[in-house]
């Protein structure tokens, strides 16, 4: 079978928030609310046709439902609070109550949807939808405190959950074509009745220092995050694995900026960023399905408040995960630029000034993720190539 899918997401929802104000203390509180419904489509193309044309001309034979069809509604209680204990030390805290509420449709697998349209089977059971719902309570607290007129320390604790895409857990079901021959019988599936959705919790800590002086600014931080499921996509169906072992990012970013005069200037910021995941207790490389590279921009520039132009450079790290998958890194070049006119100004670009061949971070990850399923190089995407832009802006 060749074909791509199309999802469609429709989202809508509001948000109140409240403020209430003391002499040293202030207080946002509210609540939020949003519906969301996701279906998608997978469309089959004629192969031979396909593959004649090198992937480049597709005649659609028919179409199928991708994934279960998802309704999800998020109600959400916060409160967060800020106190100026003294005025060099400021304190902030809050919480948020969180529920969810999942609906899922009755799903027959993709692949016995094609038996029955090809007349390979006359029919296949569905693997069962239903209801369920999630809650949760998460908290942040905070502090900031003042060295001096020019530097500050912070640091920050909080807690985030993520629930995996439902579409992409459920619907996963093993089949029979012996038992009643002619027919695709449910043996066993992954299903919102059998299997709870696995939310994801983060705890994150984060601990940082920032400092300006007459020609320089600069601030560096650390940070740690734990969560308590690792996620892998299965490569075979693409449907979402979720483990329950812990999986960690842990790091240090940084910036600094100098003013050589009013007008010339350069700086450069960075991030060293480690992803892992347990494996039977041990800790490795985070799959290159999720994990980042590390990272870094340099730049120099001029501006005189009437025109100016920035250099810059962004680099990004080789990456390797536990199972010898890797994301080559790359260097791109940029210029940009403007001119102030009477009324607006005009504004220019260049984007990879050097490097004009090279192959995207989803690029390589679309490889590995879809490599088994198909021949890899229908999924290699070049970057974008040198690229000019010019462009007039006003205000008024």
């Amino acid at each position: 079978m060749y074909g791509s899918s199309q999802q469609d997401t429709s989202i809508f929802g509001g948000k109140l928030m409240l403020q209430k104000e003391w002499q040293n203390v202030s207080l946002n509180y509210g609540g939020e609310y949003a519906s969301e419904t996701f279906s998608a489509k997978q469309r089959v193309f004629d192969l031979a046709t396909a593959m004649a044309s090198g992937a480049m001309t597709f005649e659609k034979l028919r179409e199928h439902q991708r994934y279960p069809d998802i309704d999800t509604q998020n109600a959400a209680l916060f409160a967060q609070a800020n106190w100026r204990v003294a005025p060099d030390w400021l304190l902030t805290g809050g919480v948020r109550y969180q529920q969810t509420r999942y609906d899922v449709s009755d799903f027959v697998g993709l692949s016995q949807q094609e038996y029955v349209a090809q007349g390979l089977i006359s029919g296949a059971d569905a693997i069962p939808g239903g209801s369920s719902s999630t809650d949760v309570w998460l908290f942040n607290a905070g502090g900031v405190y003042d060295l001096s007129d020019r530097q500050q320390l912070w640091a920050n604790f909080s807690q985030g959950f993520n629930v995996p895409d439902p579409a992409k857990v459920y619907g996963k079901g093993t089949y029979d074509y012996t038992s009643n021959p002619g027919r695709a019988t449910l043996v066993k599936s992954v299903n919102i009745n059998n299997t709870p959705l696995p939310g994801v919790k983060t705890n994150s800590i984060e601990l940082g220092w920032r400092a300006a002086g007459e020609s320089y600014q600069t601030q560096v931080a650390g940070y740690y995050s734990l969560s308590d499921k690792t996620q892998k996509i299965n490569t075979s169906d693409l449907t979402l694995d979720v483990g329950n072992e812990e999986s960690r990012i842990y790091g240090i970013e940084g910036q600094f900026d100098y003013y050589f005069t009013q007008n010339i200037y350069a700086g450069i910021q960075g991030q060293w960023i480690r992803s892992e995941e347990k494996n039977q207790g041990s800790w490795q490389d985070m799959s290159v399905q999720f994990a980042s590279p590390s990272s870094a921009v340099t730049k120099v520039g001029y501006d005189n408040l009437n025109y100016g132009a920035e250099l810059y450079l962004q680099s990004l790290a080789d990456y390797e995960d536990a199972d010898n998958n890797k994301l080559d890194g790359y260097h791109l070049a940029g210029l940009t630029g403007y001119y102030a006119l009477p009324v607006g100004q005009v504004n220019f670009g260049i984007e990879n000034l050097f490097n004009t061949v090279y192959e995207t971070i989803w690029s390589q990850r679309a490889q590995v993720l879809y490599g088994t399923i198909s021949a890899p190089e229908l999924f290699r995407y070049n970057g974008q190539g040198r690229t000019f832009a010019l462009s007039y802006s006003a205000e008024f």
